[in-house]
């Protein structure tokens, strides 16, 4: 069993790799610039969890959610990988901890949201910090053309000719062609390794019907789908 097996069976639990995954390992292992559109539910997290396993320094996680960087964390730090993140949901204490933690080396993933980069208290420390790979999650708020646009995605090139030469990670699930565009020439200085998977779920399907008696269409459409689960928006 190769290195890369035994770290996916025992940090994370798995015995095989999802599609894509672990042809995005080998090029990020690698040490190459990624830009990858993979389907929501495909384990695009585990393509920079499990190389930051394989270098020293810190990996970098660019999320635009607390909710969500808090959750892999948390994760994270059950499967007793060294994570944590920098975020205004945190206390003044715990984020004095987290950076103490990151500049002495103690942590191999640290997130953080779009805008700590235009922190100049976060500036202050980057320095400090042995940044091996920045990681773009949810690479397509990058778009000044969609719903999901953060302005501060615009300032990540930036950000990365500060730290030199640092690995890039772009992923998404969502990304058109301009979109892709966009992505490619916002975060890149050259062109990355590009990998691109049907997204195409063909477990969710989109589908409409005129409001009529909504109460009885409801208890109609629930009592159909018999003891399964769901959520009613």
């Amino acid at each position: 069993m190769d290195r890369k097996k035994k770290l996916l069976k025992k940090f994370f639990g798995y015995d095989f790799f999802r599609e894509g995954q672990e042809e995005v390992l080998n090029a990020v292992i690698k040490g190459k610039n990624i830009f990858a559109v993979m389907p929501t539910g495909s384990g695009k997290s585990l393509c920079f969890q499990l190389p930051a396993l394989y270098h020293d320094g810190l990996t970098l996680v660019i999320s635009p959610l607390i909710a969500l960087m808090r959750d892999q964390v948390k994760s994270l730090q059950k499967l007793g990988l060294k994570a944590a993140c920098l975020n205004s949901a945190n206390s003044e204490k715990d984020n004095q901890t987290v950076t103490s933690d990151a500049t002495s080396g103690k942590l191999k993933l640290l997130y953080i949201a779009p805008e700590k980069i235009t922190s100049s208290k976060f500036l202050s420390i980057v320095e400090q910090l042995s940044i091996k790979t920045i990681v773009v999650d949810e690479a397509h708020c990058v778009s000044k053309w969609g719903h999901d646009f953060r302005p501060a995605y615009l300032r990540i090139g930036n950000f990365r000719e500060r730290l030199g030469n640092v690995q890039v990670i772009a992923l998404t699930a969502t990304a058109s062609e301009k979109t892709r565009n966009e992505i490619i020439f916002s975060l890149f200085d050259t062109k990355p390794d590009i990998f691109i998977y049907d997204i195409n779920r063909p477990n969710i399907r989109l589908t409409c019907a005129l409001k009529h008696k909504p109460r009885l269409q409801l208890f109609n459409f629930i009592r159909s789908h018999g003891e399964a689960s769901g959520i009613v928006y």
